[in-house]
C-alpha cells in the first residue's frame, strides 16, 4: 500500500515537473503579449483530487512567470515625459545613500534609452544626481523624467529598502521635472508614487501614471 502511494506520489511530481519545464520553455521564446494571451484563455485544471477547477494563471509560479517576461519597453513616451524603467537589483540591501546615488546615477547613464559614452560622472547625493538628470532630460528632449524603479531577480519583485525610499524622496521634484514611482507593494509619501507589482495591470498603470504627468 505505502509503495502504490509513493508511486503516485512519483508520478505526480514528475508531471508537474514536466508541465512546469513546458510552461518556462514558453515563456522563455514567446513574446510577452502572446505569452499572456495563451496563458490567460478560459482553461482550468481538471486534476482529479481539485476540489474545483481553478484557472491556470492564478498559480504562484504562474505569477512568477509572469513577473520575469514583463516587458517595460512597452512603455510609451508622451508628449511631455520620457520613462525609463531601472531595475535597482544592487540596491537590494543597500543603506548607504552615496552608494545609492552612485549605483542609480549608473543605471540611468547607461539606460539603453540614454546611452551616453564613457564613465558615469561621480555623485555624492540626491542633488548632485539632479545636476546631472538635466543633462538626460536635454538628450532625450523631454522636459519631464519619469524614472520608473523596481527590484526584481528570478523570484520576482521585492521591496525596496527604506534608506532607498527615502533617497528618492529627496531625489523627486516635479518642478524640476523629476518624477519617481516605486514598484511596491508600500504605500509611499508624495512626490513619490507607488505602483503595486501587479503582473496584469502593472505596465498599463505606470502607462497611465506617465501620461498624468504635464
Amino acid at each position: 500500500m505505502q509503495e502504490d502511494t509513493d508511486n503516485q506520489h512519483h508520478f505526480y511530481n514528475d508531471r508537474y515537473e514536466s508541465c512546469y519545464q513546458l510552461i518556462w520553455h514558453c515563456a522563455q521564446n514567446m513574446s510577452y503579449p502572446d505569452f499572456y494571451e495563451a496563458w490567460h484563455r478560459q482553461s482550468t485544471t481538471t486534476h482529479p483530487e481539485a476540489p474545483d477547477n481553478i484557472p491556470v494563471g492564478n498559480f504562484a509560479e504562474a505569477q512568477i512567470l509572469e513577473a520575469q517576461n514583463i516587458e517595460f519597453n512597452q512603455l510609451r513616451t508622451s508628449a511631455h515625459t520620457h520613462p525609463l524603467a531601472i531595475n535597482l537589483l544592487s540596491l537590494k540591501e543597500e543603506t548607504e545613500q552615496g552608494a545609492i546615488a552612485q549605483k542609480l546615477c549608473n543605471k540611468i547613464y547607461k539606460h539603453q534609452a540614454v546611452k551616453i559614452p564613457g564613465k558615469p560622472p561621480t555623485v555624492k547625493s540626491d542633488a548632485e544626481l539632479q545636476q546631472h538628470l538635466f543633462e538626460i532630460q536635454d538628450k532625450l528632449q523631454r522636459p519631464n523624467l519619469a524614472l520608473v524603479l523596481y527590484i526584481k531577480d528570478a523570484n520576482g519583485f521585492h521591496e525596496p529598502t527604506e534608506e532607498a525610499i527615502a533617497f528618492c524622496q529627496k531625489l523627486a521634484d516635479p518642478d524640476l521635472g523629476i518624477h519617481l514611482a516605486w514598484i511596491t507593494n508600500q504605500s509611499l509619501e508624495q512626490p513619490l508614487k507607488d505602483i503595486q507589482p501587479d503582473p496584469l495591470k502593472l505596465i498599463s498603470k505606470i502607462q497611465s501614471w506617465i501620461d498624468e504627468i504635464v
